[in-house]
């Protein structure tokens, strides 16, 4: 679990208005169609009022990612099982990316400077 300290109303709201710039959502290949339909209004409502965690339980329903992927090796296609943990990875990915640009945004318009450090997670 990630802790996120200054996950406020100031700080969701940044995060929201990078999730609606055009062509910021990343999609991801591991999605289904009706994943990738979804995915976006799944991650907005995180951002408004969720976590990683309630994302990723929410993306983890509904056939909303693929049970099977295509990868390489040596060169070759072939296919293998999606990761038991993919939507967890998904989530918890995404959600953070938008944190960090969020809270990029709000030490800009605030004339504050940013730490940032390698934190562990939450045991």
């Amino acid at each position: 679990m990630f802790v996120f300290h200054d996950l406020d109303a100031t700080t969701r709201n940044h995060m929201l208005d990078e999730a609606n710039l055009p062509d910021s959502i990343y999609i991801s290949p591991r999605l289904t169609a009706i994943g990738k339909e979804d995915w976006p209004v799944l991650l907005r409502e995180a951002i408004r009022s969720g976590t990683p965690e309630s994302l990723a339980a929410k993306l983890g329903t509904n056939a909303r990612l693929k049970t099977f992927e295509i990868s390489q090796r040596d060169g070759r296609p072939y296919e293998k099982k999606v990761p038991s943990n993919a939507a967890q990875l998904l989530a918890e990915g995404e959600f953070n990316r938008y944190y960090w640009r969020a809270l990029c945004l709000r030490a800009i318009a605030e004339h504050r400077s940013l730490t940032v450090y390698h934190g562990l997670r939450e045991a």
